[in-house]
């Protein structure tokens, strides 16, 4: 995938298609929200990430209530971890025995990890750093939609080629696919055996 475009690496196709396929399934399973395991860290490093990349509307995004517009085949995402460090999440995964995978991604690239291990560098000096941090930017966050607000949240409409939600013409998943050369009838079969 990584040779399709160079500005797109591989959390790029990984990150789109999980989003794409978690929202189709839900929908198709009559969910009305869907729960991540994104915990303190994960958004720590992901509000940290995009401060430092400027990206004012992606922030704008996050939170503990996403700041998006509706649409009734955008099933809305919950993350009940999201004040509890890794650490403590990966501990009661230990002692419960849940089913978890303990590796990294060898296919991550780019600032995440030079972020958590500055998050963890401070932490470890400073002790409840990380939990300072998600709460100051909870607290900065209505001023910041408000801002962002002005230039306009994107609407959610839906994609022409799929129908699925997304805030453009065309969803990041059918203007990848294309990027790829999979034609609209391969791309639904793909997408038929994914969510089964």
């Amino acid at each position: 995938a990584q040779g399709a475009n160079k500005n797109l690496n591989s959390c790029t196709f990984c990150g789109v298609f999980r989003r794409y396929l978690l929202n189709r399934a839900a929908r198709e399973l009559g969910a009305t929200k869907v729960c991540t395991g994104h915990n303190m860290d994960d958004e720590a490093q992901a509000v940290l990430i995009n401060y430092l990349k400027g990206d004012l509307k992606r922030l704008a995004r996050m939170g503990p209530k996403p700041a998006l517009k509706t649409n009734e085949k955008f099933i809305p995402r919950i993350k009940p971890l999201r004040d509890i460090p890794e650490k403590e999440v990966a501990l009661y995964a230990l002692i419960t025995k849940v089913g978890n995978y303990w590796g990294e991604c060898p296919y991550v690239s780019g600032i995440r990890f030079e972020v958590r291990d500055f998050l963890n560098d401070v932490e470890s000096k400073h002790a409840g750093t990380k939990f300072s941090f998600l709460r100051t930017f909870d607290a900065m966050l209505p001023v910041l939609r408000e801002s962002v607000s002005r230039d306009g949240l994107a609407e959610i409409t839906e994609c022409e080629n799929c129908g699925e939600p997304c805030s453009g013409e065309i969803c990041k998943v059918c203007e990848l696919l294309d990027k790829l050369g999979v034609d609209l009838a391969t791309q639904e079969t793909l997408v038929q055996e994914l969510v089964k």
